[in-house]
């Protein structure tokens, strides 16, 4: 047994699928198939059960998933003791962006990182992660409070690197109280709670220019909030498809608008930082992990 199994073990645990796992973690569906069974035939235990609705952990393997945790979590504060004892501690970084970024696609990014670098046994990097309005972003970047920040093209800041990472679609996101579908020229009749975030910039320019009536409830800061809100409300509001989370799909369906929104989002820094190798293997990171994990509607 080895810490890499253990970590494979708990991925397939939280994710319930073989395939799943083994596209996070760039392996082979057979590669996590064999650790799995390798870790059932050290331990004699059946960890999982198997069937066409999944991969579901049997009472042994809930057990056991809690206590491999633990380990991991030890394992991980052994590894940042080591390298502060050696000289190497992490790296901190502050990354800025918006809240509608935050709540799905950056979390997700983080995720994958975090499991790619404990399966290369290094913890490089201590992050920080800051969410604001456009404006806030732009000034953490001007100020040097952030060394990356993660914007729309329209926000690019003139001298600084940059490189795109995903281009994110606003969808109509109805609450599944409301009949689907949903005709644009009827979104009168349900009450309409307006996202702050990419509220000036897109959502509400597109409202006039399509000429609609809508039934607006509020105006709600993050993302979070504002489907917490419509959930509650059994509304409708217009966000990034990306920023609607699997936790929150359950809730809602989501539908296209027509003459789409789209914004091209970028990563982007200063150009003292274009020499730090280290900033720059992150950047790559991300861009790689934004490329894979991007969500269509």
């Amino acid at each position: 047994m080895n810490i890499d199994d253990l970590h494979v073990f708990t991925y397939v645990a939280r994710l319930g699928s073989i395939s799943d796992t083994a596209t996070a973690l760039h392996l082979s569906q057979p590669a996590v198939t064999q650790i799995v069974r390798r870790l059932e035939n050290q331990l004699g235990l059946t960890l999982f059960v198997r069937s066409r609705q999944g991969t579901t952990l049997t009472t042994a393997g809930e057990s056991l998933f809690r206590e491999a945790q633990l380990v991991l979590e030890q394992y991980k504060k052994f590894q940042k003791q080591a390298a502060y004892m050696a000289g190497h501690p992490a790296r901190h970084v502050t990354i800025a962006t918006y809240p509608s970024v935050v709540s799905n696609q950056l979390a997700s990014w983080m995720e994958t990182m975090d499991e790619h670098q404990r399966l290369q046994h290094v913890q490089q990097y201590n992050l920080t992660i800051r969410e604001g309005s456009y404006d806030e972003v732009h000034q953490w970047a001007l100020s040097g409070s952030a060394q990356l920040i993660i914007t729309a093209e329209q926000q690019r800041i003139q001298g600084f690197h940059a490189t795109s990472l995903l281009e994110d679609e606003y969808v109509l996101v109805c609450s599944r109280a409301i009949p689907a579908p949903i005709a644009l020229e009827d979104l009168s009749q349900y009450r309409f709670v307006m996202p702050l975030s990419g509220c000036k910039e897109w959502i509400a320019p597109y409202v006039r220019h399509q000429g609609l009536r809508i039934q607006q409830v509020m105006e709600v800061e993050t993302i979070h909030s504002t489907l917490a809100m419509t959930k509650a409300l059994e509304g409708i509001t217009i966000l990034p498809a990306n920023s609607l989370s699997e936790d929150w799909r359950r809730y809602f369906y989501t539908q296209a608008l027509p003459d789409s929104i789209r914004r091209s989002l970028l990563i982007q820094w200063a150009p003292q930082h274009h020499s730090d190798p280290l900033l720059m293997q992150l950047v790559d990171q991300l861009h790689t992990f934004a490329t894979t994990s991007y969500t269509s509607i």
